[in-house]
């Protein structure tokens, strides 16, 4: 199972189907054969466009008013509409969104509660919407509504959101399973028994193809001393993991590549 040769092999496919080298919304929506996948896109880059919009935000204004709130959706509504991104572009969100799927075709519960880390705070509206992004799993979010409602929460912090989640059993959607290890042109039992991210050696901690990210970290290797190698990681990894520096899996890799600056004694 080579999760970027697969990558690579539906990207050739899908830079025949498109037109002036973009990839627009109505593209989207049937790019792969995965619907779960095709989701994960349009839920990466609402994400993007989201976390953006909120670095962004100025002192000077109110941004809790109704007022501003209906008009940022509206916003959202018409970009949704109008999504071009260059081809180059759309291959590094490809990679996050493929890892994505496997992780949680492989991993359900761990992928569900960290996706949910991506915002502060959720409350029914914005659960239901995340939902949308989901092709399985639909129970969950049915539970975790339920959950609220009865508890009369108006809003729950991510964390607490997370705490629920550990009180459901959430096992692997086999269709899931199935629909990825097509994708991946493997069995599906390469997928249900991946343990941890160790089987896939860090490259969903990057927007770019296998071998640039071997690449990468045997030049960091390399490095005169681990700070240089260390800048070299992080000015390199995907969106998710600069904002997510302390992640275990970020720490797992700087630790791999700390062994080769450590003199012998």
């Amino acid at each position: 199972m080579d999760l970027n040769r697969s990558c690579e092999n539906q990207l050739k496919k899908i830079e025949k189907t498109i037109s002036s080298n973009k990839v627009k919304g109505k593209d989207l929506i049937k790019i792969t054969d995965s619907k779960q996948l095709n989701l994960f896109l349009i839920k990466n880059i609402y994400d993007k466009w989201n976390k953006n919009f909120k670095k962004n935000k100025m002192n000077y204004f109110d941004y809790e008013t109704k007022e501003v709130e209906e008009a940022t959706k509206n916003m959202m509504n018409v970009l949704s509409n109008n999504i071009c991104i260059d081809f180059d572009e759309f291959k590094k969100l490809f990679y996050i969104s493929m890892a994505e799927i496997v992780e949680l075709a492989s991993k359900p519960k761990g992928f569900l509660k960290k996706d949910f880390l991506n915002y502060s705070w959720y409350d029914l509206e914005r659960i239901k919407i995340r939902s949308k992004y989901y092709e399985y799993f639909k129970d969950l979010f049915k539970i975790l509504i339920e959950k609220i409602e009865s508890n009369r929460e108006i809003s729950i912090k991510s964390h607490e959101l997370n705490k629920y989640v550990d009180e459901i059993t959430i096992e692997q959607n086999h269709e899931l399973v199935k629909e990825v290890s097509k994708l991946l042109k493997c069995d599906t039992e390469e997928i249900s028994s991946i343990k941890d991210k160790s089987e896939f050696p860090y490259y969903s901690l990057f927007s770019i193809n296998k071998n640039e990210v071997d690449s990468i970290i045997k030049e960091a290797k390399s490095k005169e001393n681990f700070e240089n190698a260390a800048v070299l990681i992080l000015d390199n990894l995907n969106e998710y993991y600069k904002k997510n520096l302390l992640s275990n899996d970020v720490k797992s890799l700087l630790f791999e590549i700390k062994k080769n600056h450590i003199s012998p004694s």
